[in-house]
């Protein structure tokens, strides 16, 4: 009985240590590194634009990219799915169907769905949490190619560089972006209407910026406006369209809530100003993007300045210096940025 007893346990510390190591092992293959590559993306005047912090390398030395940021650096569009799948959309029939976890793709032209594999599997990053896809998985939506960064001075301390063009193939050499030696002006901002008119409701604009332990349940006074701003909008333009607020959130989305849209959350510092949306291109996009304003308008005495500054930064290739490491001062805020997972949160202090 004892040497069966003896037995037993052997075969269970067996095991135990081969689960141990399938377990270290699927950790590391999806560990990677990030490693200093610089992207560079041409834009439609034929220029290019600098970016950092977009790649990653996997455990196999593969290159991989974040796909959120790199659509929206791309002017593409970033869908994540709840069957494991995200989505890199170049327009409403082109587009690539990646499913975490596999080198299995599909490439979608609009006429067929093409099966694909890439060198690497897609995977969430441990690093990051980014949804991360091998950069040769892009070529059948982009042009692009890598350089070894040697063979420039200029990008002699990264460890390669990548390059990406919507409109021409990418030229024999690593193009070099042109440093601006001179600073235009900073132009002077507009001031501050008296109010704002959101989707028929007048917004008054604040003398001060709302201080997180200042907006009480009421939101500073401003809840009856949410509560005539919910009448104006709920099932306005689709049924499912809805805006419910509380003492400590207020949430806007199309499709239910709980669901993507936007929100406006009172936090330990401020507020969290979170997006997961468009906010331009079409009539329920430009109602996102009115609810934003009229969410910045609540707590904000600048909301013009601070709105222009979170929409072109959501939007476009202009992000008015707002980062994910340091907190920027635009009118009477403190901004800062975290992408993650398709939803982009403005942290405002």
């Amino acid at each position: 009985m004892r040497s069966v007893h003896k037995k037993s346990i052997i075969i269970l510390f067996v095991i135990l240590l081969c689960f141990i190591y399938v377990d270290i092992n699927k950790k590391e293959a999806y560990a990677g590194s990030e490693n200093n590559y610089l992207v560079l993306i041409q834009q439609k005047n034929g220029f290019w634009k600098e970016y950092t912090n977009l790649i990653e390398t996997s455990n196999n030395g593969y290159l991989m990219i974040k796909a959120f940021r790199i659509s929206k650096a791309l002017g593409f569009t970033y869908e994540k799915n709840s069957n494991g799948t995200f989505v890199i959309q170049k327009s409403d029939t082109i587009y690539n169907t990646y499913t975490k976890n596999t080198k299995d793709f599909t490439y979608t032209n609009g006429a067929v769905d093409l099966s694909k594999m890439a060198p690497e599997k897609a995977y969430i990053s441990k690093l990051s949490d980014y949804n991360l896809c091998q950069i040769n998985s892009l070529n059948t939506l982009v042009y692009y190619k890598c350089f070894n960064s040697a063979v420039v001075d200029e990008y002699s301390s990264y460890d390669g560089i990548v390059c990406f063009s919507k409109y021409n193939d990418i030229p024999e050499s690593v193009p070099i972006v042109e440093t601006k030696h001179t600073k235009d002006p900073t132009p002077t901002p507009e001031p501050e209407p008296s109010s704002l008119n959101i989707e028929g409701v007048e917004f008054p604009v604040r003398a001060d910026f709302l201080a997180k332990d200042k907006a009480l349940s009421d939101w500073g006074g401003a809840a009856i406006l949410w509560s005539e701003l919910e009448q104006e909008v709920d099932c306005k333009i689709i049924k499912s369209t809805n805006l419910c607020f509380d003492s400590n959130r207020i949430e806007f989305t199309h499709l239910g809530i709980g669901c993507d849209g936007v929100s406006l959350t009172k936090a330990d510092k401020g507020y969290n100003l979170s997006i997961s949306v468009k906010l331009y291109g079409s009539v329920v996009a430009d109602q996102n993007a009115s609810i934003v304003k009229a969410m910045i308008a609540t707590i904000s005495s600048e909301p013009s300045l601070v709105y222009e500054a979170v929409f072109e930064s959501f939007t476009t290739n202009e992000t008015h210096g707002i980062n994910e490491d340091t907190f920027v001062i635009i009118g009477d805020c403190k901004l800062k940025v975290n992408m993650k997972d398709g939803i982009v949160t403005y942290f405002i202090r």
